[in-house]
């Protein structure tokens, strides 16, 4: 008899059944479920896909006090470097009345002021640095992109009518004492021009005190310095094929190995994109799947390599075969086989740019490996190291390396020679990081890539380059495995979603206890929900509809 464990996770129960069944009979042992302990504020933000976490409120706090406590480290920075200066301001320009402050400041950008008075000038213009955009900004998010529209308009009037801030809001006050200078964001870039505007002024009056260092130290390490972000790149997994395990000197098992590739990287595009030719499956009338030659692949590739999208007309198109005659495709080919988008993407931004032939190339060589066919004595053949000189995988890692805009641009200028700023503000608007991350390093996707080439579907591809897939373990080698007396828990935010993490803690707990009364299952059947299964956009959309 087998003894078999059903369990049917939901977002706030789980239920489960214990079956012994053999050729002849079922017979049910038990059943029961258990409740799932989620908050009503955490079931119905996950259901809902709003993707706030239960840390999401703390973090935000955090977040802000962060903000803070750099905006007091910069002030009392600048009053150091003012008092040093003599540019102090006394408690009656601390004190002024708005009108006053905004009159000051704009006064400052044509007419001399005096050192106290620049030095409050200087202390306004910390409080408010204006809105410094990333690549992300332009990663689709509606909420996002709207919002950096408006600052971008905003930033557009203000050049059109030659003012800086300080001038246009110093004129709003004195039209109308009600305005909200608070809801007028400004990109920093308008606050960096002003601060440059008034410098430029006053430097005629106090040649001796406003020198070139004096200026660029107060615009560029305190008011102006931006801290680079943190690498979160320990959060990357190590590639499952090439990870490797040891003892470190404290005696504890630690992982090493080269880390997974980006989605977007050129050289995962390809892999990915001959790994969907290899599962392409065409049926005839007669339920005989035709033939596709290494001609019709390398057609198929040079297809997805320059669309956005394989569809089913396409293919058929491309193996020169007839629609009318009733030729069925498989599943993939309900939405289609999506393209090389990196390539794509970076082509669009190109537009008619006239090195656009030379940017785009990504020329594949293979070179002979270090590793040998146990069974046939062959080397194994993999990609040669020169893909990470070829013209496209360098402007991609640019595009994907460099956050700040402005820097972006100037690299692209110098290291590529593209001169042409609308090219530049789309090349520098392409977000290459959402995406994330695959299953695959480098090092594994240059063994398995020429096997791929050749025609062979994934499992065959990784058996052929030395690796081990989980879809080649034979059913002896499955039942050596040793097993576990006992599941483990999931470690706390080892998951993103801490919902799911419940669920599945949850599942684990009763697996176990399970197991202590009935002994260890032959087989175990997991079916799960549907909101567990769909992504945060699906589960928002679903509760929209």
């Amino acid at each position: 008899m087998k003894n078999i464990l059903g369990l049917d996770l939901g977002s706030s129960s789980i239920g489960w059944s214990v079956i012994r069944e053999n050729s002849e009979e079922q017979e049910l042992v038990a059943m029961g479920s258990r409740v799932v302990s989620l908050t009503a504020a955490e079931l119905s933000s996950f259901t809902q896909g709003n993707g706030v976490s239960i840390n999401s409120q703390r973090t935000q706090k955090r977040t802000q006090r962060k903000g803070y406590d750099r905006y007091q480290l910069r002030r009392t920075l600048l009053r150091n470097k003012l008092d040093t200066l003599g540019m102090l301001p006394d408690d009656s320009l601390s004190h002024l009345p708005k009108l006053q402050l905004w009159g000051l400041r704009a006064k400052a950008v044509t007419q001399r002021i005096e050192l106290n008075e620049l030095g409050r000038v200087l202390l306004h213009l910390n409080q408010k640095r204006g809105y410094k955009s990333i690549k992300s900004d332009f990663s689709g998010d509606k909420k996002i992109t709207d919002y950096v529209k408006i600052v971008k308009t905003r930033y557009d009037e203000l050049k059109e009518k030659r003012l800086t801030i300080g001038e246009l809001f110093f004129r709003r006050l004195t039209e109308n004492a009600f305005f909200r200078c608070k809801e007028q964001v400004y990109p920093r870039q308008a606050y960096v021009e002003e601060f440059d505007c008034i410098m430029n002024c006053q430097r005629k009056f106090y040649p001796d005190i406003l020198t070139d260092e004096t200026i660029r130290c107060i615009r560029d390490e305190i008011i102006y310095y931006q801290r680079p972000l943190k690498s979160c790149k320990y959060l990357v997994s190590r590639c499952e094929f090439e990870k490797r395990f040891y003892l470190n000197a404290a005696g504890k098992k630690t992982e090493a190995g080269p880390k997974v590739a980006p989605r977007t990287s050129p050289l995962f595009q390809v892999c990915r994109l001959w790994e969907s030719i290899n599962n392409i499956v065409v049926k005839d009338r007669r339920n005989e799947i035709v033939f596709i030659s290494a001609e019709q692949r390398a057609a198929l590739f040079d297809f997805l390599n320059t669309h956005e999208k394989l569809k089913g007309s396409d293919l058929l198109k491309l193996l020169g075969l007839s629609k009318t005659y009733g030729y069925r495709l498989g599943e993939q080919f309900k939405t289609g086989i999506q393209g090389n988008k990196t390539r794509v993407e970076i082509e669009r931004a190109l537009g008619n740019y006239p090195d656009k032939k030379r940017l785009l190339q990504f020329n594949l060589q293979e070179e002979s490996s270090s590793m040998v066919n146990t069974e046939t004595g062959e080397i194994i053949p993999m990609i040669s190291l020169s893909f990470e000189q070829e013209p496209l995988y360098r402007l991609w890692h640019v595009l994907y390396s460099i956050d700040d805009r402005e820097q972006l641009q100037s690299v692209l200028r110098q290291k590529f020679g593209i001169d042409d700023d609308e090219v530049l503000e789309r090349l520098s608007a392409i977000d290459l990081v959402k995406a994330g991350f695959g299953n695959k390093s480098s090092k594994a996707i240059r063994r398995i890539l020429p096997f791929l080439q050749l025609g062979m579907n994934y499992a065959e591809a990784c058996e052929a380059a030395g690796y081990t897939h989980s879809n080649n373990y034979t059913k002896a080698e499955n039942e050596a495995h040793a097993l576990l007396d006992r599941l483990p828990a999931i470690k706390k935010n080892e998951l993103r979603q801490p919902v799911v993490e419940k669920i599945l803690n949850q599942m684990v707990n009763v697996v176990n206890a399970l197991m202590e009364k009935y002994g260890r299952f032959d087989e175990i059947r997991v079916e799960l929900a549907r909101e567990l299964k769909q992504s945060k956009e699906e589960r928002s959309n679903t509760y929209k509809i």
